[in-house]
């Protein structure tokens, strides 16, 4: 069976550009849908409608449970699903998406060895020996794929964070001046902040739920720590930790943390720019100075020709 290439260069094209538009739309909509789930369910309560999506994942997971039992997957210990948890609360995923990530590392060396082996038969017409050997390094790729696009997706996350952390630290120091609690402060923050750092405001909302339910506020308050993973984020939990222990004002201190993270992030700004020049030399000098001498050289030649 042959395939027409043009045909098949169509399709390709078209794919990559659903999948272009799908990577650039998908973190903005999955954003804004957390935020909502966030707000729902941990500030006005569960409704009837999410009591029914609840029953309705539930067998979800059961079937993925199910297909991950079917691939011998009882050596995932248990400090191996923590550690996917963990990093599922850093990028700010549902923390009920472990046997779904472990699925995707399954299938998808299995996807991307098949896909690979058979645009490069259909396309180049190499023989099957190649086209498998091509399929072993796709799958191998396709192993690393989930656990890439997991740590680029927290990256992302902790920059937008870092980026927006002064500005909630300054929000939350006005608040607690003018004498609110820290869960009245915290949640005052996450609705002002919610169309500016939806991140900071899902975080900022679970603390609270977690300062209400939990027994201990430490606890509460380590943990916003460890899902952002930001030493800026773990000085001024160390900061309210201790202001609750001894009793201290953290107004001040709150001042102080903001007009360093404000000083920091205008120091990174700074060496992004000095950074600038070197980086660009390569790109002027393999784009920009071909075409600037063919500027200058065409018209000379031209009339040399003539």
């Amino acid at each position: 069976m042959t395939i027409d290439t043009s045909t098949l260069g169509i399709v390709l094209t078209g794919v990559s550009l659903i999948a272009s538009i799908l990577v650039v739309l998908m973190p903005r909509v999955a954003a804004r849908i957390r935020g909502q789930r966030v707000i729902r369910m941990h500030v006005k309560g569960r409704r009837p409608s999410e009591e029914r999506s609840v029953s309705v994942r539930r067998p979800i997971d059961g079937l993925l449970w199910s297909l991950l039992r079917l691939v011998d997957l009882s050596g995932q210990t248990f400090d191996r699903r923590v550690h996917i948890l963990r990093r599922l609360r850093s990028a700010g995923l549902p923390q009920g998406r472990v046997n779904l990530f472990i699925l995707s590392k399954i299938l998808s060396p299995i996807l991307f060895a098949v896909a690979a082996s058979l645009f490069v038969e259909a396309l180049y017409g190499v023989g099957r020996w190649q086209a498998a050997g091509v399929g072993v390094v796709a799958a191998v790729l396709g192993y690393w794929m989930p656990d890439v696009w997991l740590t680029n997706t927290i990256l992302r996350r902790q920059m937008r964070i870092r980026r927006n952390w002064p500005d909630a630290l300054d929000l939350l120091h006005m608040c607690m001046r003018s004498g609110m609690g820290l869960e009245a402060a915290l949640t005052k923050v996450a609705r002002e902040m919610r169309p500016s750092a939806p991140d900071i405001a899902d975080e900022f909302v679970l603390t609270v739920s977690e300062l209400n339910y939990l027994q201990s506020r430490r606890a509460a308050l380590e943990n916003l720590a460890d899902r952002t993973g930001l030493p800026a984020v773990r000085e001024v939990v160390t900061a309210l930790i201790q202001s609750q222990k001894y009793g201290a004002s953290i107004a001040g201190t709150l001042q102080m943390l903001a007009r360093e993270n404000r000083a920091r992030r205008f120091s990174e700004a700074e060496k992004k720019a000095a950074a600038l020049p070197p980086r660009l030399t390569v790109p002027m000098i393999v784009f920009f100075l071909p075409a600037l001498f063919a500027v200058i050289i065409a018209p000379a030649f031209i009339n040399f020709s003539g």
